[in-house]
């Protein structure tokens, strides 16, 4: 993941979100849509399109082996805690 940091400007339009924001440039192009960590949005990525196909899908879900959850994210931050260093324990 790319990290970007913000200049105070940004941060406190950002800061005061309580819903996922749409990012425009100064010509008003989409940049990409910000999701604050309090949002209370769950629908916000239900318009999401997947990069596989359906039966891609359930083909890897039938042929992969699979995990709990809990164990896949404990992997995630064993192998990469640079990625999670706002985790608190």
């Amino acid at each position: 993941m790319t990290e970007v940091t913000l200049d105070q400007n940004a941060i406190s339009q950002l800061g005061t979100a309580e819903d996922y924001l749409k990012l425009r440039d100064a010509q008003g192009h989409v940049l990409g849509y910000f999701v604050p960590m309090q949002s209370s949005s769950p629908q916000v990525l239900s318009g999401a399109k997947s990069r596989i196909s359906p039966e891609e899908a359930e083909r890897r879900f039938r042929e992969e082996p699979t995990q709990p959850l809990s164990e896949f994210w404990t992997e995630m931050r064993q192998k990469h805690p640079e990625k999670f260093s706002c985790d608190t324990p």
